[in-house]
């Protein structure tokens, strides 16, 4: 077979779902192909994951990403034009050794996450196969839980919840498109629920109403599962994002009822998994707690997940392997950084017996790859915002596509729940 060699590199600013400046690349290759990606960015983020590069300054906020846009002219695309396409471990080593930082600060995580994503994509079309197939091999593939955000709450939307995403998980279901459905029949349902009690609600990654405790929430969507006629098909999820009320100096966390230990907190997540029927828990623990995380998973008949904890990063997916920390990995490319890391964490992960989430960001953007990504590395849930906003819809809509694809030979992750 001919080599399919990269002739040239395209990049530019555009804008993420929340109106921030994003990093958008272009690899086209020697027979007229072209993969486009993009790179989406996080919120809540975690002090291991890679960073981002920011312009700084008065333009956008100082949120531009110009600089990035220049670090791909001038040091990437010099280096790997010329490179074999498909040779995605060699290229995404070239942009790792370019880079020469541990955390992707020299040309930044979003700079490195949009070519590696671009070439991936490229590859995927030189070799005429979907992008889910180039990157997860020749196997038979099954299709995530899709679980909608609900309720966003904590600081990031403004009112008085403690926890920073309340989900469901439509887990009842035996193809997809069915459990996409009553995501959807759900948030509306909630929505209208949400607005005859409060009047119009602000939306943030889902809706952001002004509830005042967990309990709250979690019976209200209760109710909507209920009124949907989904009862016993549909669970629910929580991230928790204890970083942002977490107090390093007194090593408490600090929540509505006041400052709890970490006794405390677990002791509220293990009445809260009682009570209700939670499928995960995210980030129960501040980011560095591996021995808490360890405990956590001893007590929780749910999956316990690492997302600020593990970073999509090998070495502390390893270390939490060896804690006993968790039992469930969220899968996030950007904070690997590229492409091969991503793989390779959610690699080791699988090999040890941990669940894979995958998931989006609250910047994301209009490229779907991310849901081909979580097919790749058999994702048996993927987190994503509420079906209101088109940089999230198309992820949805990008599974569907999938789904109709692989025909007969679609399979759902819900059946075996």
């Amino acid at each position: 077979m001919r080599r399919v060699i990269i002739e040239a590199i395209q990049a530019r600013e555009i804008i993420n779902g929340r109106g921030i400046p994003a990093v958008e690349v272009e690899v086209i290759t020697n027979n007229n192909l072209c993969g486009l990606a993009s790179s989406p960015s996080g919120t809540s983020t975690s002090a291991h994951e890679a960073v981002d590069i920011r312009d700084g300054g008065q333009r956008f906020m100082g949120k531009g990403v110009q600089k990035a846009v220049q670090n791909i002219r001038e040091h990437i695309a010099p280096r790997i034009i010329g490179m074999d396409v498909t040779d995605q471990q060699g290229i995404d080593h070239s942009l790792i050794e370019l880079d020469g930082t541990p955390n992707k600060s020299n040309l930044g995580g979003n700079t490195l996450t949009a070519v590696s994503l671009a070439v991936a994509k490229a590859a995927a079309l030189s070799l005429k196969v979907p992008l889910y197939e180039y990157l997860g091999g020749a196997k038979d593939f099954r299709l995530p839980v899709l679980c909608p955000n609900m309720i966003s709450g904590s600081i990031t939307a403004g009112n008085q919840l403690d926890f920073e995403d309340y989900l469901i998980v439509p887990f009842g279901f035996n193809e997809m498109r069915e459990a996409i459905r009553a995501g959807v029949e759900v948030f509306h349902t909630l929505h209208q629920m949400l607005v005859n009690k409060f009047g119009p609600i602000p939306q943030v990654t889902a809706l952001a109403p002004p509830l005042r405790s967990t309990i709250e929430a979690l019976d209200i969507i209760q109710t909507a599962i209920r009124d949907a006629g989904y009862e016993g098909k549909v669970g629910l999820g929580i991230d928790a994002a204890s970083g942002l009320f977490y107090n390093e100096r007194k090593g408490t966390y600090k929540l509505k009822q006041g400052d709890l230990t970490k006794d405390d907190l677990i002791a509220y997540y293990e009445d809260l998994t009682r009570t209700y029927p939670i499928i995960f828990l995210e980030d129960g623990l501040h980011e560095d707690d591996f021995e808490g995380f360890a405990e956590l998973t001893k007590k929780l008949n749910c999956l316990v997940v690492g997302d600020d904890l593990f970073a999509t990063n090998r070495e502390r997916i390893l270390r939490g392997i060896k804690h006993h920390a968790g039992n469930a990995v969220l899968f996030k490319v950007n904070q690997a950084g590229t492409v091969s890391e991503a793989l390779k964490a959610a690699e080791i992960a699988h090999n040890n017996n941990y669940t894979i989430i995958s998931s989006v960001r609250s910047g994301e953007t209009d490229d779907s790859g991310q849901a081909d990504l979580a097919v790749a590395v058999g994702a048996k849930l993927m987190k994503v915002g509420a079906p209101i906003r088109g940089e999230m819809v198309t992820k949805y809509n990008r599974l569907l596509r999938v789904e109709e694809e692989l025909g007969e030979y679609a399979d759902f992750w819900g059946k075996y729940f």
